[in-house]
């Protein structure tokens, strides 16, 4: 089958980091791996040559934006069976495909297309958990645009049996339209080459950890700050000296909690970074540490740290038990209130990081996940529909 492929992303990755950019960076690989040439719809700027709408200025002009590009998806297709509109967030999504509604006014005879959620968490539960004041109005808002999507979608893809089950039980989704397709990661992180780090050598005693995430309140940084405190970042007299890469609205105060303990030695916030200086980042760090207390969908940090030779520890949150595969065992897992479960976790991370075997393991699991496989899977999702 010949397709028109419109996937509805977010930011641009380069731009915006973050799980969901990053998935559909990856998406969008794959689908050209298996010849489809998406048309990619973003919001801000992009350099990105498969990008045909740049929706920009404020919320609203950017959803009119995103709403005119979907009344003008039939008119861009030509000789090809089959129009697949593919969004990825609920804000410019569920705009897009109002306009493609619109657009088959002009041309009721051409066939519908297929459309294609991929609901990578809830949005507008998120948002609870991010608004220190939550505003009802804006809930309600992020909530009634996340379901005009979900319903008008002929297959709903999630990336967790958790999130399967959270649309089943609190939007009404049929468990027949869900489909669970885990995500791919970039070859580029079986590139790192992790040697034997000085403490391995005996050369030096700091344990280091690195935490790969946006800075927002779910993803546990400060719960995990005071449970290093708790222990005085320490594990068997060992210092505990942990890395923070990424950027969000939570950098503030995490930052005043590390000049407030005086911290500044044991914890560092890098920022944002570029891959290829967060792989060398990971190749001189011994354990990738996930602190998430909510809404995990399944973490796509896990994959690429285990790729990149790193053992994971984790709250377990969501779907990151999902993503973890053999390593979801009590040894790799840890309590954000119980400073024990902590010190254990590490223990048995700098074992496996030690451990040549353990180290391929991780990463003959990790290889598993192939972009061009998920692209493929849903690829025949949007056969059987319009079959």
């Amino acid at each position: 089958m010949r397709f028109v492929w419109e996937v509805v992303g977010k930011d641009d990755f380069e731009e915006t980091q973050g799980g969901l950019n990053r998935y559909v960076q990856g998406y969008l690989h794959g689908l050209e791996q298996i010849g489809i040439d998406p048309r990619l719809h973003l919001a801000g700027q992009s350099n990105n040559a498969l990008v045909e709408t740049q929706a920009q200025g404020g919320v609203l002009n950017r959803m009119r934006v995103m709403m005119a590009s979907g009344f003008n998806a039939r008119r861009r297709v030509a000789n090809c069976d089959a129009l697949v509109v593919n969004t990825h967030f609920a804000l410019y999504g569920t705009p897009f495909l109002l306009g493609a509604s619109l657009g088959r006014l002009r041309s009721p005879k051409s066939n519908r297309p297929v459309v294609i959620v991929h609901f990578h968490g809830p949005w507008s539960d998120e948002s609870k958990v991010a608004e220190h004041a939550v505003n009802r109005i804006s809930i309600f808002a992020k909530r009634s645009l996340e379901i005009y999507g979900l319903r008008a979608a002929d297959r709903v893809v999630v990336l967790s049996q958790v999130f399967h089950d959270l649309l089943v039980d609190e939007y009404h989704i049929p468990s027949s339209k869900i489909s669970i397709q885990r995500p791919g990661i970039e070859r580029s992180w079986f590139g790192i080459d992790r040697a034997p780090s000085p403490r391995e050598q005996g050369q030096s005693k700091i344990i280091k950890l690195i935490a790969v995430r946006r800075l927002t309140p779910r993803m546990g940084f400060l719960e995990l700050f005071n449970l290093l405190e708790s222990i005085d970042f320490t594990v068997d007299g060992n210092p505990v000296h942990l890395a923070v890469v990424g950027d969000g609205a939570d950098r503030t105060r995490l930052t005043d909690w590390i000049k407030t303990h005086s911290r500044e030695r044991w914890i560092t916030l890098r920022g944002r970074l570029s891959d290829v200086e967060l792989r060398g980042l990971m190749q001189n760090s011994m354990i990738s540490i996930v602190p998430t207390t909510a809404l995990e969908g399944f973490g796509l940090v896990v994959l690429e740290s285990m790729a990149a030779g790193l053992p994971v520890i984790t709250t377990g949150q969501g779907g990151l038990s999902e993503a973890m595969g053999p390593w979801n065992t009590p040894e790799y897992l840890f309590d954000l209130r119980d400073s024990d479960s902590l010190s254990s976790a590490i223990r048995h991370g700098l074992r496996a990081s030690a451990n040549r075997e353990e180290i391929d393991s991780l990463r003959a699991y990790a290889s598993g996940f192939e972009w061009k496989t998920v692209a493929t899977r849903i690829r025949n999702l949007v056969t059987e529909t319009n079959g």
